[in-house]
């Protein structure tokens, strides 16, 4: 409901949650990551990319720090950051990023999970679009 009506907030309720949970439990705290993210993901929906990969970039490394690698914690921050990097047509950096996602999704749900499907459909766009930016060819040519 925020994030469609009212992104403006949006952004300051969450970002509000996060500094919370930030004085209250200190900035390792699972908590802090997931509203990190999610603040970083209605930047993301206003065009501030900047921003939105920094707090994802953070979000990444504190559930890599939590949960340990192989958490879907992980994957879903692996795959948020991707998106970023996919939506400013930094294809190449939006890759490893989806693919290392993908495998965790694949190994935890299996090949057939929604999840596992839409990150694999990420990935391959990312892969191809990454393709046609190496060959200095602008890949929204090639969309209908």
């Amino acid at each position: 409901f925020l994030m469609i009506r009212r992104p403006p907030r949006s952004t300051h309720c969450i970002s509000s949650a996060a500094s919370d949970v930030y004085k209250r439990q200190g900035k390792d705290h699972p908590t802090v990551a997931v509203r990190q993210s999610n603040l970083a993901n209605v930047y993301g929906d206003l065009g501030r990319y900047e921003e939105a990969a920094s707090l994802l970039e953070i979000a990444l490394a504190s559930a890599i720090k939590n949960f340990g690698k192989d958490h879907p914690n992980v994957a879903v921050s692996q795959s948020n950051l991707g998106m970023v990097y996919f939506s400013t047509k930094e294809y190449s950096k939006a890759v490893p990023l989806f693919q290392e996602a993908y495998d965790l999704y694949e190994r935890l749900l299996g090949a057939e999970h929604p999840n596992t499907k839409t990150i694999e459909e990420n990935l391959q766009y990312a892969q191809l679009f990454a393709q046609i930016q190496e060959m200095g060819l602008n890949p929204e040519d090639f969309m209908g």
